[in-house]
């Protein structure tokens, strides 16, 4: 009886096996070492407190948010953990993660986080390895938590993680190798093991382990709780139930059933649900739906999982607090299932269920009846679906085979009459209801070559099909007995007579309106106003398309379908736009889109159907979306929701039992709404990942020298930043392990964002930089797929201000600015009394400069008054004096009478020349003379005047002849006031002595007198004009105060000097410098010149016949050059001109005087010119250029016929630069043209590289070098001057803009402005390396403005900047000593 009893048994056993392998357990999701896992051999599983999972390894911790996995383990540099082999994970009440391991336990500490070993045999006993952790229980009963190991029995802790005791079985009675596997608590301090030697139990007051059911039950690794007196089991092989007395009797342990036992198994879980989940030791998973079949010795229904592998090896279960289910493994990673039931249900060829279709490409639906849908498929023929049993069944009507293989698309009409078209064939076929034979309907136009033909069929109000194809519109018309009288076609409306209709893809019967609405694929949505009895062709039609520029238009042209919900809103799907409200549907339609923006999953809409509460619900391109049209909010399903695939296809439709069909390329899905889950716990929202500048922050870690965080962002609600750790960023982390695309974030961080920044989950880090010093709060939310909020999780922020932004620093700025502007108003004021003063200054110097213009003014209005009587006086005076000239006594009175008269006159002229210079209209009129004979001329009327004063009067000079360049009658007017100013200023008895020598080229003057003297504040005046001196005594005995200005006015004139040097009660003496000595060669005859009539040369061609302009030799260098060129002969004239014009610029002239005229439009670079001319001759020509300054740099060549010219050419040996006698020989002419501009050039190149002037005289260069000293010297004297004009040194030296820029430029090859800024920044060299000054010190010695600009040109002049330069001239000198 027992043998039939046990065959039964496992036949019972074998039924139930032969059902687990029917049964698919379906997975969500997989997770290996390719998602980031570290190792595929998982050993544990832990959800903690916070919603983290933790998932142990072989090789280390992982920490996995939903999103990314986070290992933790040790590594060649670091060590974190006793062992990477972990077996066991626990979590404490203090929120410590406990880790056990083949070594020993680490604990991870959260708020810290931090990693501690507490216990390993090598801390307790110096073992070599262990021991194994295989599971950590926490007792909250006793507040100890215990540890069941690999032989090493069970170790407890209290809660704060102190080791108390280490309990092992005996080993008499046990053995000594007990593996404890697993755990249960029964009562008090009393548990049960699972153990490698069957159950044992344990009572933690008696510290005594004993064995139960020992005979029955010799190994079990996994136990779970089933109620209160019974709990189940794993067995070597199957499971066993056993049942016990909860007052825990020792004898009180019953084994009541075994089952399953053709498996191996070695975890074991019981959901809330009731369904039991067992781990095969190999083979993967048994899931038994109700554990009560077990526990009534029921059937048992099991389902099975392997995922088509040959090995699964499990390892545990684990069900988290969002009821999922994850099953890990020792070879395949991390197994995710949905424990709540998925509402989707789904087809495709590979179930091969009966009667089904033949291809996953589903193209029509059509609801038949209430629970079932006709279904065709490209391909694949036509099916009958039941909704309710899932399965397909028989036609009710006849359909050969091979029809129904071809069947293209399907209808169903009001009727309940089904209308199938045939591939390939123009005509539709119908079935009536009740009827099982067919009828044919005749489409003549309809295109059977290209593609599908039918795509979408609707019924009108009328009961007449409106049929879309591929290129027309039909509209059936059915009378009122089903009758099938007429058909007509769309594109035979006049609104279609240019543009035909082409790939209508939906047609839709608008009950509310009459509407017929086609959507098409290229041509937007067409509404035909459908009336009864009204032929097609007499139909109004409208056409809406896509304006970019109106929003309000339809999104696209691609419409994929309409649909009017009962509440009378009607809606538009299209590709590419989204979905879309149409507002006054009847009138001007207006197109409200909804799109990815707003939260729909993907543009592409392929059909939009609606259930009970008006929710559309919206096949796309990327998953299922629902949409509340109360809220206006998108839900989304994708695959990890249930769906079997995402990209759906048109059809699409709802049965009247509320299931929905959808299509996609993959078969079609199928579910009831109601079916879909309303309800769903809130995900946990963590704060961690904190990072500043990109680099992650844990507690502990140093920035800027300080310790940032203290705990673990997570636990945090407050973090103080300082003012330069304003970028950072923090994952904001929604743990619901599901669709993220479902399931949002959103955030708002006060003072920075006014609205919520709403977010996918998976987009879970946000970030903000440059944050201003302030308290901000950022406050964060996570919604579930429901679109439901968690309560707000807030973290407060203060960035600290910088040292310079606190209210101190505040405090020191208002004090300083009212400081600063004190000192505003105090420089302003000073500004202002020091421009006050200024004005006073500029008004007493315009005062005195009108009144200095007012006494020229007077005295030369008085002077031309004087000048009539002075006429009449010197006129009879002159006779008088030829009269009496016997009569010495008269003689003598007339001839004093005469001198005085000459004195007026001389005082009369030098107030007209004074008011000349002013304008600049003073000419000099050069000539050469003997200076020794002038001054004795020139003393011959003082000598009376001393003779009559008792004054001595002594002149001493060099023991030579002195020949100077000057003009005579300004000299003149220079000794006249200088020996007139002795005179005045002397006494009786006193010595007026003149001394004048020369020095190389310069004729240095001196005027001593022993008189008075001049003090010494007077003597910083004595040379401006009207200057009156601030002694009382002298103003008695002062001039017309006009004198020493004018003459020295007139030294400057010829590019002198004049200083005076006074002791009071000693004497002065008035220093004159004149650049004007010429050199007297020994056998210089002083008379003049008068030249010989020049013999008459003829040209001929016998002159230049060794000539020719292709045999001249020319540099072309100075092709640009512009040559005077003054000859009288016509001939020669010309024919010199167009020798000369091939290879230089010329202009000629027949004398001297056009030549020199000339010089007031331009001045040439050299000039040539013949000697003997009428007007003015070569010499005298040469003379006035050589003589005057601003000329004297051009050169001269003389041509020549006159046989003893080189007598008359000693005489201005000095003048002119090269003589040529005629005949000439062209090449020569050339060459000495070419030869004197190169050394111009050289010349120029000496003076601009500073080279200093030479003192040699009797050089064409010498007045050149007399003009620059001077400039030098203006520049000089006025070097620390910003304000220096141009025009002043213009002025100074007699030249007006023009000639000055010309002969500067022609001398020095720099303009005027180049010169002065390259002696300024030599000057300033000077001052930087020799005298050691500041730079700031140089440049304002030096006039410039701003320190940028000078050491900007300080660095273009030299090549560093100043201070650089001190440098490198500090180092050469430490070099050098």
């Amino acid at each position: 009886m027992s043998r039939i009893f046990l065959k039964i048994f496992i036949l019972f056993f074998y039924c139930i096996n032969a059902i687990a392998q029917d049964e698919i357990i379906k997975y969500s999701q997989k997770y290996t070492i390719s998602e980031g896992l570290a190792h595929n051999g998982v050993t544990t599983m832990l959800e903690d407190s916070r919603g983290f999972l933790w998932f142990g390894t072989y090789d280390g911790l992982n920490k996995f948010d939903g999103y990314n996995f986070q290992i933790f383990k040790n590594t060649i540099d670091k060590n974190i953990l006793i062992s990477n082999r972990i077996r066991s994970l626990y979590e404490d009440n203090n929120h410590n993660l406990w880790i056990g391991t083949d070594e020993g336990i680490t604990i991870y500490n959260f708020i810290n986080e931090e990693f501690t070993t507490i216990y390993s045999n090598k801390q307790v006993s110096n073992a070599v390895k262990g021991p194994v952790i295989r599971k950590i229980f926490g007792d909250k009963s006793s507040n100890q938590i215990l540890c069941l190991t690999e032989g090493d029995g069970v170790l407890v802790f209290d809660k704060d993680s102190n080791f108390l005791n280490q309990y092992l079985p005996p080993v008499e009675k046990f053995g000594d190798d007990i593996f404890f596997l697993d755990i249960m608590p029964l009562g008090k301090k009393s548990y049960v093991f699972a153990t490698s030697k069957g159950l044992l139990l344990f009572d933690l007051s008696e510290k005594k382990f004993k064995q139960l059911l020992k005979d029955e039950v010799s190994y079990t690794n996994a136990i779970v709780k089933i109620s209160d007196h019974s709990f189940l089991i794993t067995l070597f092989r199957g499971v066993a139930l056993v049942k016990y007395n909860n007052k825990v009797d020792y004898d009180d342990f019953k084994l009541d059933k075994r089952a399953l036992q053709s498996y191996k198994f070695n975890s074991i879980m019981l959901n809330d649900s009731g369904e039991l989940w067992l781990g095969e030791l190999n083979e993967g998973i048994i899931q038994i739906n109700n554990i009560d079949s077990i526990e009534k010795g029921l059937p048992v229904k099991v389902e099975g999982f392997k995922d088509s592998l040959k090995l699964l090896r499990s390892s545990g279960f684990m069900l988290t607090s969002q009821n999922i289910c994850w099953y890990a493994t020792f070879n395949e990673g991390i197994y995710k299932f949905d424990i709540v039931e998925r509402p989707f249900g789904s087809y495709n060829v590979s179930m091969d269920y009966d009667f089904g279709l033949g291809s996953n490409s589903v193209t029509h639906i059509a609801p038949f009846g209430k629970n079932h849908a006709f279904i065709s498929a490209s391909l694949g023929g036509l099916s009958l679906f039941n909704s309710v049993l899932k399965k397909f069944e028989r036609f009710p009507f006849n359909l050969s085979i091979g029809k129904e293989q071809n069947v293209g698309s399907v209808f169903v009409d009001s009727r309940k009459n089904a209308w199938i078209y045939i591939s390939g064939e123009s005509s539709l076929y119908r079935f009536r209801k009740g009827h099982r034979d067919y009828e044919k309907v005749k489409l003549d136009s309809l295109n059977i070559t290209t593609g599908p033909r039918i795509r979408t069929c609707s019924e009108d109000q009328y009961g007449n099909i409106w049929i879309a194809g591929n290129e027309e519109v039909y509209k059936v018309l059915i009378d009122a007995d089903d009758n099938v009288t007429k058909v007509e076609y769309l594109n035979d409306n006049p609104f279609f007579q240019n543009n035909r209709i082409a790939l209508p893809r939906r047609v839709y019967s608008d009950f509310m309106y009459n509407f017929i609405w086609i959507g098409s694929s290229t041509n937007g949505l067409f509404r035909i106003t459908n009336k009864k009895d009204t032929p097609i062709e007499e139909l109004i039609i409208h056409n809406f398309v896509n304006d970019k520029k109106d929003e309000h238009l339809l999104p696209s042209n691609f419409v994929s379908s309409i649909i009017r919900l009962p509440n009378e809103d009607l809606w538009i799907g299209t590709e590419g736009g989204g979905i879309c409200k149409v507002i006054n549907s009847d009138s001007i339609p207006k197109f409200i889109p909804f799109t990815e923006k707003d939260g729909l999953s993907n543009n592409v809409v392929k059909n939009i159907l609606y259930d009970e509460n008006f929710n559309l619900w919206i096949p796309t391109n990327i998953g299922l979306n629902k949409f509340d049209t109360k809220t206006n909010e998108f839900r989304k399903f994708n695959k990890s929701d249930g769906l079997p695939f995402e990209d759906f296809w048109y059809a699409s439709e709802t049965l009247d039992n509320g299931t929905m069909i959808l299509s996609g390329l993959d078969g079609f899905c199928y579910f009831n709404p109601k079916d879909v889950n309303t309800k769903e716990k809130l995900p946990k929202l963590q704060f961690e990942n904190f990072k500043i500048f990109d680099k992650k922050i844990i507690p502990g870690d140093t920035l800027n020298g300080r310790v940032v965080l203290q705990k673990s962002i997570g636990v945090l609600d407050k973090i103080q930043l300082k003012h330069n750790e304003n970028v950072f960023s923090l994952d904001l982390t929604s743990l619901h392990f599901s669709n993220d695309k479902n399931h949002l974030i959103k955030y708002k961080l006060s003072q920075i964002n006014k609205d919520w920044t709403v977010l996918p989950s998976s987009q879970k880090t946000i970030y903000y930089s440059g944050l201003q010093p302030g308290d901000y709060e950022l406050t964060a939310m996570a919604s579930n797929s429901l679109n439901e909020w968690t309560s707000p999780k807030k973290l407060k922020i203060e960035i600290m201000p910088s040292i310079w932004n606190t209210h101190l620093a505040y405090f020191l700025y208002t004090l300083l600015g009212f400081l600063l502007i004190y000192l505003v108003i105090r420089v302003i004021l000073k500004i202002q009394t020091l421009n006050h003063k200024v004005e006073i200054e500029q008004m007493e110097i315009d005062n005195v400069k009108e009144v200095n213009e007012a006494k020229l003014r007077f005295f030369s209005n008085i002077s031309h008054e004087i000048k009539t009587p002075l006429a009449l006086i010197s006129g009879p005076m002159n006779i008088l004096l030829e009269r009496f000239k016997g009569n010495p006594d008269i003689g003598e009175k007339l001839s004093l009478i005469q001198r005085q008269s000459k004195k007026i006159h001389q005082l009369i002229e030098q107030v007209h020349d004074f008011r000349k210079t002013d304008a600049n209209a003073l000419k000099m009129n050069y000539t050469r003379f003997s200076f020794n004979s002038f001054m004795d001329e020139l003393i011959g009327d003082f000598n009376m005047l001393a003779k009559n004063d008792n004054k001595k009067l002594e002149v001493e000079g060099e023991n030579k002849v002195i020949m100077v360049s000057a003009d005579r009658d300004k000299l003149e007017k220079i000794f006249n006031n200088l020996l007139n100013n002795a005179f005045k200023y002397t006494k009786t008895d006193d010595t007026i002595k003149i001394e004048y020598k020369t020095n190389d080229k310069d004729l240095v003057v001196s005027v001593i007198d022993t008189g008075k003297g001049i003090d010494a504040i007077d003597l910083e005046h004595i040379f401006e004009r009207f200057y009156r001196s601030h002694k009382k005594e002298n103003i008695q005995g002062s001039g017309s105060g006009i004198g020493l200005a004018f003459s020295k006015r007139l030294v400057e004139m010829h590019y002198g000097f004049i200083d005076a040097e006074s002791q009071l009660k000693e004497g002065t003496t008035i220093n004159v410098r004149l650049p004007i000595v010429k050199e007297l060669l020994k056998e210089e005859k002083y008379k003049s010149i008068n030249l010989p009539d020049e013999k008459e040369v003829k040209v001929d061609n016998h002159l230049f016949k060794k000539d020719t302009i292709s045999n001249v030799e020319v540099s072309g260098e100075f092709s640009d050059t512009l040559i005077f060129y003054a000859e009288d002969n016509p001939e020669m004239r010309n024919f010199v001109s167009e020798i000369l014009s091939e290879f230089f610029k010329v202009k000629s002239f027949r004398n001297g005087h056009e030549c020199f005229e000339a010089f007031e439009k331009e001045w040439p670079d050299i000039v040539i010119s013949d000697v003997q001319m009428p007007e003015m001759n070569g010499l005298d020509l040469c003379l006035k250029i050589k003589s005057d300054l601003k000329t004297s740099h051009i050169p001269v060549i003389l041509l020549t016929a006159l046989a003893n010219i080189e007598d008359h050419l000693k005489g201005i040996r000095d003048g002119a630069d090269a003589y040529i006698e005629k005949p000439f020989n062209i090449q020569r002419l050339v060459t000495n043209v070419e030869a004197l501009l190169r050394n111009r050039k050289q010349l120029r190149e000496r003076y601009q590289v500073g080279i200093p002037l030479t003192r040699e005289n009797n050089k064409n260069n010498r007045n050149d070098n007399a003009f620059l000293e001077k400039l030098y010297s203006l520049m000089e004297e006025h070097l620390d001057n910003q304000d220096l004009d141009l025009n002043y040194l213009a002025k100074e030296l007699y030249l007006n803009r023009t000639h000055f820029y010309q002969k500067v430029k022609v001398l020095t090859n720099q303009t005027p402005f180049e010169l002065l800024k390259n002696y300024r920044l030599k000057k300033a060299a000077n001052f930087l390396a020799q005298k050691r000054l500041s730079v700031n010190e140089a440049f304002e010695m030096t006039g410039f403005k701003s320190r940028t600009h000078f050491t900007k040109v300080f660095r273009e002049k030299f090549g560093v900047t100043p201070g650089k330069y001190i440098t490198k001239t500090s180092k050469n000198e430490c070099g050098n000593n």
